[in-house]
C-alpha cells in the first residue's frame, strides 16, 4: 500500500487534485508549467532578496519540499502561493510539486492569501492595515457568500484530506467546521462588525484601515516602489499622514516621501484658508446680528435695550476671543510647517 500522504486547505477553498503519485512516482513541474499574475504576486508584497537568502540555502540543501498551491484557471496554472519559492526554483532550474485549488474568482483568491499568509508573514502595521482595509472594501462593494464566509468566526478550522494513489478521501472534519463553512448569512453585523471581531479590534479601527487601503490603492497606481517603502515602513508615513491624503479634494501623483509630504502641506494650506475665511464669515455674521438687534432695542424699554446690549456685547466678546484662538492656532501650525 502507497504511504499516505495529507495535505491541509483552509476552507472554503476546495482542493480538485495535488500532486498525483502513481506507486513511488511524484509529478514535478517547473517554472515554465505555471503562470504568476502580477496582480496576485504583488498583493501580499514581494520579499526583497535579502530577506530570502535563508530560505533559498535551505532549498538548494534540501529542495522544495513544500507544494506551490496553483488555481486551475482559463487553461492556466495560476501561483496563489509559493511565489518566493518560484523565484528560487527559476533561479537555479528547480522543480517543485503543486497542490491545485478551487476559487470562484480573483477576489476569493484575495481573501484566502490573506486568510493564509497572514500567520505566517512578518507583517508590518500599514501592510496589514491595506490587506483588512482591502477585505473590507471588497465586501462592501459586494458582498458575496463565496468572500462573507472568510470573514465568519470560526469559519477557517484547518480541515485536511488524504491522498492515496489516485484517489482523494476527505477525513472526518469537527462539526464546527464545515457548518461555518456554508453559512453566508449575514446576521452578526455588517462587514466591518464582523471584521472587527475576526480581527479582534473595534469597528472605528476597520474604517480607518478602510481608508489607508484607498490611499494605499491611489499611491500604488503612480509608483509601485513607493507604495512598497510605505508598507514595509521603510519611510516616514503613518496611517494619520494616509488619511490626511484621503482628504484632499484633488489627489496629487506623489512618488516619494517628498512629494507626498507637499501634498500634505496642501492640505495643510486648505485648512487654514478655510479657517481664516470662517473667521472672517462669523465675524461679519455676529456684527450684522448686532446691528439688526440695536435697530430692534431702539423700540423696546429702557430696561430691555440695556438688557439686549449687554447679552450682545458679552456674545461679541466670547466671538472676539475665539477669533484670536484660531489665529493663533494658525499661526502655530504655519511655523510647524515652515520648521519641518
Amino acid at each position: 500500500m502507497a504511504k499516505k500522504k495529507t495535505v491541509h486547505r483552509s476552507a472554503p477553498s476546495i482542493i480538485q487534485n495535488s500532486s498525483t503519485s502513481f506507486g513511488a512516482q511524484t509529478r514535478m513541474y517547473k517554472a515554465a508549467d505555471v503562470y504568476v499574475d502580477k496582480d496576485l504576486e504583488s498583493f501580499l508584497g514581494i520579499r526583497p532578496d535579502d530577506e530570502i537568502i535563508g530560505l533559498e540555502e535551505n532549498i538548494l540543501s534540501k529542495g522544495i519540499e513544500k507544494p506551490l498551491d496553483i488555481w486551475s484557471v482559463e487553461g492556466r496554472r495560476v501561483v496563489v502561493d509559493g511565489f518566493t519559492r518560484l523565484r528560487i526554483a527559476k533561479k537555479h532550474d528547480l522543480p517543485f510539486r503543486i497542490t491545485l485549488r478551487e476559487f470562484a474568482d480573483k477576489e476569493e483568491v484575495k481573501f484566502w492569501m490573506i486568510a493564509n499568509q497572514t500567520d505566517r508573514r512578518n507583517l508590518t502595521t500599514l501592510h496589514n492595515a491595506f490587506l483588512i482595509g482591502y477585505e473590507y472594501n471588497q465586501l462592501k462593494k459586494d458582498s458575496k457568500s463565496n468572500l462573507i464566509q472568510y470573514i465568519h468566526p470560526g469559519s477557517h478550522n484547518d480541515t485536511s484530506v488524504q491522498i492515496t494513489d489516485n484517489q482523494i478521501v476527505s477525513k472526518s472534519v469537527k462539526k464546527n467546521s464545515p457548518e461555518s463553512h456554508n453559512d453566508t448569512s449575514n446576521d452578526k453585523g455588517d462587514s466591518a462588525d464582523l471584521l472587527a471581531v475576526k480581527y479582534n479590534t473595534g469597528r472605528a479601527t476597520i474604517m480607518r484601515y478602510s481608508v489607508v487601503y484607498q490611499a494605499l490603492s491611489i499611491i500604488q497606481k503612480n509608483s509601485s516602489d513607493f507604495y512598497y517603502e510605505i508598507i514595509r515602513e521603510r519611510v516616514n508615513v503613518t496611517a494619520k499622514d494616509l488619511e490626511a491624503f484621503m482628504k484632499l479634494e484633488k489627489k496629487p501623483v506623489v512618488t516619494d516621501e517628498i512629494t507626498f509630504k507637499n501634498a500634505l502641506r496642501l492640505t495643510v494650506g486648505q485648512t487654514q484658508g478655510k479657517l481664516k475665511k470662517e473667521s472672517s464669515r462669523f465675524s461679519s455674521l455676529i456684527s450684522d446680528t448686532i446691528s439688526n438687534w440695536k435697530k430692534y432695542e431702539k423700540k423696546g424699554t429702557p430696561k430691555n435695550r440695556e438688557l439686549v446690549l449687554a447679552g450682545l456685547q458679552k456674545l461679541q466678546n466670547q466671538v472676539d476671543v475665539e477669533i484670536k484662538r484660531i489665529e493663533l492656532e494658525i499661526k502655530k501650525n504655519k511655523s510647524t510647517d515652515d520648521n519641518t
